[in-house]
């Protein structure tokens, strides 16, 4: 049995694919693997994947993340689960201290850590720098769970039986990075560390920027139903401190 896998789906992503299993393998113990999803792709992911027993590749119509994740989880039987995008690249020493903070904190099921913003051409926008900040600076992210996404989730690692017990990654109108963080807040803590575990990578094609699943509205549904169905679920009095736009869709 793998100890580790990592778990990258990839569509039209060979540009970078290459360099993010490189850095996955060069962090990584002979008894972990990568498993790597084509959704469909046009430009031959396979043609820049390194000869490794590692690494396996799936291939699959396009169907969307959310079907490449769960072909990816369904063929690994390791208890840990490190995602990572294709794009983005594995820092040093992540694998070693997720999991060394998970051997520690039994009640942790998903641990992250910071991240490093990185682009192509250079320019990261200041939207997502100070995303990357605000997520960057906290440790606890049931704090601020229903502020935005409070883990990277390319930067995050999953206890496989867990993300399995709450139903895996489910298809929807949502991110289902996102929904996956809500269901398992209700059954364990969430955790990221403080150190630098990933360079993520910027870029106008990203599916949070192309995607209508990842736009600020999507996020709403999924938090008032997290609310319904834990915090409000007995009868009691709430105040909803909010107003205008942002506030309407809030009292229903």
């Amino acid at each position: 049995m793998s100890r580790v896998c990592w778990l990258i789906p990839v569509r039209d992503g060979a540009k970078w694919l290459g360099q993010a299993v490189q850095s996955a393998l060069a962090d990584s113990d002979a008894d972990d693997e990568v498993v790597v999803v084509d959704d469909g792709s046009r430009d031959n992911p396979a043609s820049v994947l390194p000869s490794d027993a590692r690494v396996r590749l799936f291939r699959q119509p396009p169907l969307g993340i959310v079907a490449a994740l769960e072909r990816g989880r369904c063929e690994t039987n390791a208890p840990l689960l490190a995602r990572l995008d294709c794009d983005d690249l594995v820092l040093p020493g992540r694998l070693a201290a997720q999991i060394a903070y998970l051997q520690a904190h039994s009640e942790v099921v998903a641990v992250g850590g910071r991240a490093r913003p990185i682009s192509d051409d250079g320019a990261v926008p200041e939207g997502m720098r100070r995303y990357v900040r605000w997520v960057n600076e906290m440790r606890d992210p049931h704090a601020e769970l229903l502020v935005e996404s409070p883990m990277f989730h390319p930067a995050t690692m999953l206890r496989a039986a867990v993300v399995e017990s709450v139903g895996g990654y489910r298809s929807g109108p949502f991110p289902e990075d996102y929904d996956l963080f809500l269901r398992l807040s209700r059954v364990g803590r969430l955790a990221n560390l403080d150190q630098e575990v990933l360079a993520w990578r910027d870029r106008p094609g990203r599916l949070t920027r192309t995607d209508p699943r990842y736009a600020r509205s999507a996020f709403t549904p999924l938090k008032q139903a997290w609310l319904r169905e834990g915090p409000l679920s007995q009868p009691r009095s709430v105040v909803l401190w909010g107003a205008g736009e942002e506030g309407k869709p809030w009292l229903s």
